[in-house]
């Protein structure tokens, strides 16, 4: 299902509308964000470039209502401009038990690996690292893949994504955000 999508995707009809009524909204989002201004600088980036949004929140997993509950951290993303159910247009990132996550290792280490997977869906292109910025094996699928489109043929014309939204509580903003 995802490769259908991938390989019929043409440009969202509302990529443009949605751009320019929040950069009216949003004054900031031209001058201010590093990530939009380079967007902005990218050949046809009002036809190349997906609006995003990662969305982290805690649920209770196990003894819901009970004191002994145990919650999970969840993180998803998806795009602003999907449309359907949320099993077709959110997806799920990672998840851990809160009770075993650490700020010093674990969220730290999660939200280098989410950063690193945002640039890489912003250039449009594979990595030339992997999330710790060590070179991939040579000869590896990876190494392989390096530097070439994530959908598409031509680099300057590939599609990517923008994060545009992070989403939360007001627990995950103070505690993960």
């Amino acid at each position: 299902m995802c490769t259908q999508r991938l390989v019929t995707f043409q440009a969202h009809p509302t990529l443009q509308t949605h751009i320019s009524v929040h950069m009216c909204v949003m004054p900031k989002l031209n001058s201010e964000s590093p990530g939009c201004t380079w967007m902005m600088q990218q050949p046809d980036w009002m036809t190349r470039f997906i609006p995003i949004f990662v969305h982290g929140d805690g649920t209770p997993i196990t003894g819901i209502g009970k004191s002994w509950a145990k919650s999970s951290q969840i993180w998803n993303w998806g795009s602003l401009l999907g449309s359907g159910n949320t099993k077709q247009v959110v997806f799920w990132i990672w998840s851990v038990f809160k009770d075993i996550m650490t700020k010093t290792t674990t969220r730290n280490r999660f939200w280098k690996i989410l950063c690193w997977s945002l640039r890489a869906l912003q250039r449009g292109l594979w990595p030339s690292t992997n999330w710790d910025g060590q070179a991939w094996v040579r000869g590896s699928l990876d190494a392989v893949r390096a530097g070439t489109p994530l959908v598409g043929e031509d680099p300057s014309t590939c599609f990517a994504c923008q994060l545009w939204k992070l989403k939360g509580d007001l627990e995950d903003v103070h505690e993960d955000m």
